[in-house]
């Protein structure tokens, strides 16, 4: 879903993201403080995901959180949608980098 939204909302990510240096302090704090919200949701996910895999969690899903949360809204920075990368070919590889630490994620069954 965060694949396909941001390669059809390009512009808007591109906008959000270079205009972020003109926000005011308290913009910026609210931004980060959102921001943060956001990561901890993710990594509450990823932890959810593991103990329904494996008996404990990953050591710090924040990690991935930051990680993958990072890559994910720079999409608009380097994938083309007319190149030779579909978006759905996109979220296949993403799913496909996100099974090593989370084994099982790319399955399409569930």
């Amino acid at each position: 879903m965060h694949v396909d939204l941001t390669t059809r909302m390009r512009g808007h990510y591109a906008t959000v993201y270079s205009e972020q240096t003109e926000l005011s302090a308290a913009t910026s704090a609210g931004f980060r403080t959102w921001s943060h919200a956001i990561t901890q949701q993710f990594a509450a996910l990823i932890d959810d995901y593991a103990r329904s895999e494996r008996p404990a969690p990953a050591a710090d899903s924040t990690v991935p959180a930051n990680l993958t949360l990072t890559m994910l809204t720079g999409l608009y920075r380097w994938h083309d949608p007319s190149g030779p990368t579909s978006p759905d070919d996109l979220a296949d590889r993403v799913l496909a980098m996100l099974s090593g630490p989370l084994p099982g994620l790319d399955r399409r069954d569930g």
